[in-house]
């Protein structure tokens, strides 16, 4: 290797590697940026061809089909200020709105037609129609803040700590999905959520179901 020692060579590998660094920079934005994009497209692209999957709070398994993965977008249970009781049932659930989702639950109105608060907590509600036996998986994304998800009235997860305020929750941002066996028909979702800490509230972003398979 012959090394150049006239006067101006330093300089000019410095001139070099600088240019060939901010090259390497602008290429790894672009690839996350198109990484990023690829992300949104198989998520919409799923969405686009199911459409809203969820209607009424029920998302008919044998309706969809389950050749690829299902976004579960539509029309959910909603229940403002409510919690789980440690016997998986929701209480109080006299306050029962159906929402669109995903969306950030700044968007819903109350019965007096006002915003609900970026910081507060929820829950949220589906059934999965399907027959007995199957096994079917639950992709759950980003929530903002922390989350607690049931299946049939059992805890399958949790992501930091729900609570009715700050002091009492903790945030934690976690992708998990969760398997399990279809026991009846209707299998019934529930999925806590408390935000006191993310400028996002709630199923910003689609779950999705499917098979452990896929």
């Amino acid at each position: 290797m012959r090394i150049d020692f006239r006067p101006g060579a330093g300089r000019r590998f410095l001139c070099f590697w600088g240019v060939s660094m901010k090259r390497f920079i602008k290429f790894a934005d672009g690839l996350l940026i198109v990484s990023f994009c690829l992300i949104l497209l198989s998520v919409f692209s799923g969405t686009g061809r199911y459409g809203n999957a969820v209607s009424n709070g029920v998302l008919d398994i044998g309706s969809v089909g389950l050749s690829s993965p299902v976004p579960m977008t539509g029309a959910w249970e909603f229940y403002w200020g409510r919690q789980v009781s440690p016997q998986g049932k929701i209480t109080d659930a006299d306050n029962k709105q159906l929402v669109q989702v995903p969306a950030n639950w700044t968007a819903y109105r109350d019965a007096d037609n006002q915003a609900y608060s970026q910081e507060g907590y929820a829950v949220y509600r589906v059934v999965l129609k399907a027959q007995e036996g199957l096994c079917l998986g639950v992709k759950i994304p980003q929530i903002g803040s922390s989350y607690r998800l049931w299946i049939d009235g059992k805890v399958r997860f949790e992501s930091g700590k729900v609570g009715k305020t700050a002091a009492e929750s903790r945030p934690e941002w976690t992708t998990q999905s969760v398997f399990f066996q279809t026991q009846r028909e209707n299998t019934e979702i529930l999925i806590e959520v408390s935000n006191f800490d993310y400028f996002r509230s709630g199923l910003t972003v689609p779950l999705v179901a499917g098979t452990q398979q896929q």
